[in-house]
C-alpha cells in the first residue's frame, strides 16, 4: 500500500497520508504501481467525460477531459515535454542542450510544440467513438505511466543526477510486474488488440530512448515527461486507427 501511495504522490496532485520520509527504496518499489495510478487517473477521466458530455458539446467535453488530466498530473509531463522540445530543437551540443532544458523557461519552440501536442491530443480524443471512448480514456494514462517505468529502467547513468534514479535499477522485477499489470489491464479493455498496441508503444519508447541517448547520453526528467505525453498520443492514435 505504501508503494502505491508513493506512486500516487509522485505522479499526481492527489493528497496522500504518507507517514515518515519517502526513501529511495520506496520510490524504486513504487514503480510497480505506476500503471495502477494511471488506471485511477483513467477512472477520473471517464467520470469527467460522463458529466461534461451531458452538459456540453462533444468538443468542449473532450477539452475538459484533457484539462482534468493536466490538472491531476500537475502538468509535470507537459512541462517535461515543453522543456525537452526547447532543448532538442535548439540544435546545440550536449551540454548546451541540457542547459536549455534545465533553464525551465518556456520559449517559442517549446510553446509551439506544446500547442501542437495538445491540439493533436484533443483531436484524437474527439475522434473516439462512443463504443471505445471510455476504454480509451482508461487505457491512455495507464500506457503513459507504464512508459515512464520502461524508459526509466534504461535511463543510463545520467538519470542518477537527474532524479530519475528511482526507475534506473538493475532489478528488472519492478518493470516486469508493471508490464504484466499493464498487459492485463489492456487485455481486459481491448482484448487481443493489446499485443500490437503494446508492441508499437514499446518500440516507440525505445526510439525515444535511442534519440535521448544519442543527443544527451542518458534520459533526463524532461525526457521522462515527454515520453509520457508522446506514448499517450501513440496509444490514442492506435485506438483511433483501430476503430476506423
Amino acid at each position: 500500500m505504501r508503494g502505491f501511495l508513493v506512486a500516487l504522490q509522485s505522479l499526481t496532485i492527489i493528497p496522500t497520508k504518507l507517514q515518515g520520509t519517502v526513501r529511495e527504496e520506496d520510490r524504486t518499489k513504487s514503480r510497480v504501481y505506476f500503471p495502477l495510478v494511471g488506471l485511477l487517473l483513467g477512472v477520473v477521466l471517464v467520470l469527467v467525460n460522463l458529466i461534461s458530455s451531458f452538459l456540453f458539446p462533444p468538443l468542449a467535453a473532450k477539452a475538459l477531459v484533457l484539462t482534468a488530466l493536466v490538472i491531476l498530473t500537475g502538468a509535470l509531463p507537459l512541462e517535461g515535454f515543453a522543456n525537452a522540445c526547447e532543448g532538442f530543437f535548439s540544435r546545440k551540443g550536449r551540454e548546451e542542450t541540457l542547459s536549455v532544458m534545465r533553464e525551465n523557461r518556456l520559449g517559442v519552440k517549446g510553446g509551439i510544440s506544446l500547442i501542437f501536442l495538445l491540439l493533436v491530443k484533443l483531436a484524437l480524443l474527439y475522434g473516439l467513438v462512443k463504443v471505445v471512448e471510455f476504454r480509451a480514456l482508461l487505457l491512455m494514462p495507464v500506457i503513459g505511466r507504464w512508459a515512464m517505468v520502461i524508459i526509466g529502467t534504461y535511463a543510463g547513468e545520467m538519470s542518477k543526477e537527474d532524479n530519475v534514479s528511482a526507475c534506473n535499477k538493475n532489478d528488472y522485477r519492478g518493470p516486469l510486474r508493471a508490464s504484466i499489470i499493464t498487459f492485463i489491464i489492456s487485455l481486459l479493455l481491448f482484448r487481443f488488440f493489446v499485443i500490437p498496441l503494446m508492441l508499437i508503444v514499446y518500440l516507440s519508447i525505445l526510439a525515444v530512448r535511442w534519440f535521448s541517448m544519442k543527443k544527451l547520453g542518458g534520459v533526463t526528467s524532461e525526457v521522462l515527461g515527454a515520453t509520457v505525453e508522446l506514448m499517450e498520443v501513440v496509444a490514442l492514435m492506435l485506438i483511433v486507427f483501430m476503430i476506423k
